[in-house]
């Protein structure tokens, strides 16, 4: 109860949620009830929308990359969001999950980090992004 009252606080004040512990404590159940019964994620007149990816070893940064630009609304050129009007949660269950790569880092998490970091963009100015693949040059910023 006490962790599904922070995570419903923290998205109250807009602060990204990172839930962590061991195996089988019920992070996936409480995270399951704060969108489905608190925010009513699933409901199509809500504020808030939610989708959801699970990694495993094989998750690549692409992956993570084309999900996020499938799941959210082309605000702008360069500009990713929740559909207007609507607040957007994106789970990420099982981060712990994609193979380091030879030099120890994982592409995925980077990306995630990079998404989730202000300031993350060339300018200096967003609230983090990617590049888009195709063109490199590119920032597409995440809001």
């Amino acid at each position: 109860a006490i962790l599904r009252q922070h995570i419903t606080y923290l998205l109250s004040v807009n602060k990204h949620v990172l839930v962590n512990g061991v195996t089988g404590v019920g992070k996936s159940a409480a995270i399951a009830y704060v969108l489905n019964d608190v925010l009513k994620s699933e409901d199509p007149t809500a504020v808030w929308q939610s989708c959801g990816m699970s990694f495993s070893a094989q998750t690549s940064s692409v992956n993570l990359q084309e999900f996020m630009e499938a799941n959210l609304t082309k605000k702008k050129n360069t500009l990713l969001g929740a559909a207007p009007g609507k607040r957007c949660i994106i789970l990420v269950d099982d981060a712990n999950m994609p193979e380091p790569e030879k030099y120890g880092a994982s592409p995925p998490l980077e990306l995630l980090r990079q998404m989730l970091q202000r300031g993350a963009s060339p300018n200096g100015e967003s609230e983090g992004g990617f590049f888009d693949r195709k063109k490199k040059d590119i920032y597409k910023d995440v809001r």
